[in-house]
């Protein structure tokens, strides 16, 4: 019998909207850090129901041109540390 294979894509939105309606009493650095540990959630979920291939959609060309810097390597920075490959961004 073939082995079943599930893929799932998630796009996260939001984390910089919700930082600016904030009181911003922490750095926008922080949404960022909140919206990876909903989607290491969401990754431990899906593995447990037998999802085995996840793709995010952390960052779009818009985010990459108008984020602060912090911002966009951060999440670079916390995908290498997880063992993923930071994709390079196509800005048209």
């Amino acid at each position: 019998m073939k082995e079943k294979r599930l893929a799932v894509g998630f796009i996260p939105d939001g984390n910089y909207r919700w930082w600016e309606a904030s009181d911003r009493s922490e750095p926008a650095s922080a949404a960022y850090q909140r919206g990876a540990q909903v989607g290491l959630s969401l990754v431990r979920a899906a593995s447990k129901l037998g999802v085995n291939h996840m793709v995010f959609y952390a960052l779009s060309g818009y985010d990459v041109k108008n984020r602060p810097p912090e911002i966009v390597n951060m999440v670079a920075d916390a995908q290498r540390s997880r063992g993923g490959r930071p994709h390079r961004a196509i800005i048209i």
